[in-house]
């Protein structure tokens, strides 16, 4: 009879944590803020310093106090990246959402006076090329301009690699591709009109080393199309809008470590010239 008041005490207990301790989710492009209200943690007899994500090494325990629309609250900013301290990304065509929990214990004075308890958050993000570069530590990324056709100055195209068909996870410049794997190639260009203006890939070639006027290279695109150069080769837009996307099996040349990418890239203008299929261009 005892066990079975405990039991009922402590669910009782649980359901006044559920009902309090709501996390309050700050979502921002690079850094996702989780905070609990101070007071509701400690009439809960709650430990703040037990709080920790799914992974709980010392990265991944930095809380600290401050106060949030008038209240005090205990916050842990959290990176959005896959697999950092325990979170996990969803991908669909529209949006990345990355989720964690949020755990917490129960410490009086060397007392437990609560069961433990867990809370789960998330962050949703439109899934853009630069939402998914903002969240990476190290992305392989390489940014230059471009001529705006007809019209004075230049805009900015970004070429980074992806390990991902969606193009939604950026390579790390930490991380090794094997031979045969396949990498993705995202490009866009930013500070023009996406109505009147396309990126359009019109040569891209790679190279053993960061000279790229070498004699030994590879062409990977020519005309806008895949090169057929015995490299397998997939264009997957191109042309259509201010992002181009294509991948290509991962290759060595021949007693070289490395392998550098070249693209001549264009803004095309869609109102005036074809912008699409196999074509060369300027």
């Amino acid at each position: 009879m005892l066990l079975a008041i405990l039991q009922q005490l402590w669910s009782s207990s649980s359901l006044l944590a559920i009902n309090n301790l709501s996390p309050n989710m700050t979502c921002l492009s690079a850094v996702m803020i989780i905070s609990v209200s101070k007071c509701a943690l400690e009439a809960l007899s709650y430990d703040p310093s037990t709080l920790h994500l799914t992974n709980d090494s010392a990265v991944c325990t930095n809380v600290y106090p401050e106060i949030k629309n008038s209240m005090n609250v205990y916050s842990m900013q959290v990176l959005p990246l896959n697999q950092t301290c325990g979170t996990e990304m969803q991908v669909n065509d529209v949006n990345v959402t990355y989720s964690n929990v949020l755990y917490v214990s129960s410490n009086y004075n060397g007392l437990v006076l609560a069961p433990p308890f867990n809370l789960s958050f998330s962050c949703t993000y439109n899934r853009t090329f630069l939402t998914s570069l903002a969240t990476t530590l190290h992305p392989v990324i390489n940014t230059e301009n471009v001529t705006i056709p007809g019209m004075p100055g230049t805009s900015e195209a970004t070429i980074a690699a992806f390990v991902d068909a969606a193009y939604a996870v950026p390579l790390d410049s930490t991380q090794v591709l094997s031979v045969g794997s396949t990498v993705y190639i995202g490009l866009i260009s930013q500070s023009v009109d996406g109505d009147m203006f396309a990126l359009r890939v019109v040569n891209a070639f790679a190279t053993p080393t960061s000279n790229s006027s070498v004699p030994n290279k590879v062409d990977l695109i020519i005309g806008g199309c895949p090169a057929n150069q015995g490299v397998s080769v997939q264009v997957d837009m191109n042309g259509l809008s201010l992002e181009a996307r294509f991948n290509f099996k991962i290759f060595l040349f021949q007693n070289e470590p490395d392998v550098y990418l070249y693209c001549l890239v264009r803004l095309c203008d869609k109102t005036t010239e074809a912008c699409t299929g196999c074509q060369p261009g300027s």
